[in-house]
């Protein structure tokens, strides 16, 4: 989400902004995604998909606001309710059934909210900082596994202040930190293993039948990778989605040391 245009300067979007849509093609899920909010008194919206009772079909369409998401509206509710007469959150990233980021006006605290549990994030967390890799601090929520709590930090993110004169400066910097990540010594240290499944894709095969004609080079590739990686590789820290925008950037030159631009 971006910044709504009530509230120039403050970062993310308004709660009431922000929502989900989702298709079941099951009666039953239907019925626990309705029962699941009015447990915790949400709205969710029904719309009618003529072409499917047409034909007889099972599917329902569904939609509805931040507090009413199927799996994480129970967590969300739970912020808000303890917000208390507080401003409301400000959402800074959402993805329907995954996670929230949410902003606490006044307080500077951000909290990311998850379907499951956090604590390994808050692991590898913990981890980054002991390496000194310029990391946020985090903490639980209240003691709610699912949510971790740290605090707002820098001026916004390395892709929306791209044209930035330090820009650059910013992204060689960062290289030198992801480097030192990858070259970290982890061999003692009991870390959540990285979800990241065979190194030969067993979906090799299927796209095989999809792309009959290749199938002979899809082969022979996956012969060579068989050939050059190994499974029996030292461990090593890895991250997921690095991107530009996964990178908060501070422009203040009095910052902490060590904080400044990244």
């Amino acid at each position: 989400p971006g910044t709504d245009a009530t509230a120039a300067g403050t970062p993310g979007t308004a709660a009431a902004d922000v929502g989900w849509a989702l298709l079941v093609l099951s009666r039953d899920k239907r019925d626990n995604v309705l029962r699941r909010a009015a447990r915790v008194g949400a709205e969710v919206r029904e719309h009618p998909l003529p072409s499917a009772a047409a034909h007889g079909a099972g599917a329902f369409l569904l939609s509805g606001g931040l507090e009413s998401d199927p799996r994480l509206g129970s967590e969300i509710e739970r912020v808000q309710r303890r917000q208390g007469s507080g401003a409301a959150p400000r959402v800074l990233s959402y993805n329907p059934g995954r996670h929230a980021v949410l902003l606490l006006p006044g307080t500077g605290e951000v909290l990311r909210v998850a379907a499951r549990s956090l604590d390994p994030l808050l692991q590898v967390t913990t981890h980054w900082r002991e390496l000194d890799l310029p990391t946020p601090d985090q903490h639980r929520w209240r003691d709610r596994p699912a949510v971790l709590a740290g605090r707002q930090w820098g001026r916004g993110d390395l892709a929306a202040l791209a044209s930035h004169p330090q820009s650059m400066t910013a992204a060689a910097r960062l290289g030198g930190i992801i480097a030192r990540l990858h070259a970290a010594d982890v061999a003692d240290r009991d870390l959540p293993e990285a979800r990241i499944g065979s190194l030969i894709p067993a979906t090799s095969e299927a796209v095989c039948d999809l792309l009959p004609h290749r199938a002979a080079d899809i082969d022979r590739l996956s012969a060579r990778l068989r050939g050059v990686l190994r499974d029996d590789e030292p461990h090593v820290l890895i991250h997921g989605d690095l991107s530009p925008d996964q990178v908060l950037v501070s422009v203040d030159e009095t910052a902490v040391p060590g904080e400044g631009r990244l």
